[in-house]
């Protein structure tokens, strides 16, 4: 179980890498409105769009929200209001880009990264997917 330090937020999670939020472990009061708009997104998301399948993950879009909201993707603990970010050791420690793992007194999750149910194609979306958060952070970041 989490400790109260984290339970005492009104919703949590924590990066996945420098600059993505990761998805595999989110915890929120009920209605908690960052999760209520994000769940509400893919109301209006079409998954099939001109003749091609809509691949982007729900990190990316999980993250353009959360940059949307005043995030600054730079793997520090962020409180948003309605969300509090930790860094990367929280909840993801593994890291896919390096194979380094940050296992400390910080570490309360591990994701592995197997990729297992991916393909070539679904291994080129990710990098296309990737490529579109890059941009976004950029356009952030020079949005001053």
């Amino acid at each position: 179980s989490f400790p109260d330090s984290l339970l005492s937020n009104k919703a949590f999670t924590s990066f996945e890498h420098d600059v993505y939020v990761s998805t595999g472990v989110l915890a929120a009061e009920p209605n908690n409105p960052i999760f209520v708009e994000f769940l509400d997104s893919y109301a209006r998301c079409s998954f099939f769009y001109h003749f091609k399948f809509n691949l982007t993950t729900n990190v990316i879009n999980f993250t353009s929200l959360l940059i949307s909201k005043g995030l600054c993707p730079n793997n520090c603990k962020q409180n948003l209001g309605n969300i509090t970010i930790y860094p990367q050791v929280y909840f993801c420690a593994n890291d896919s880009k390096t194979g380094l793992r940050y296992n400390n007194t910080e570490t309360y999750t591990i994701h592995e990264f197997n990729g297992t149910w991916c393909t070539k194609n679904t291994l080129f979306q990710r990098f296309k997917n990737r490529i579109i958060m890059f941009m976004t952070v950029l356009r952030y970041k020079f949005r001053e």
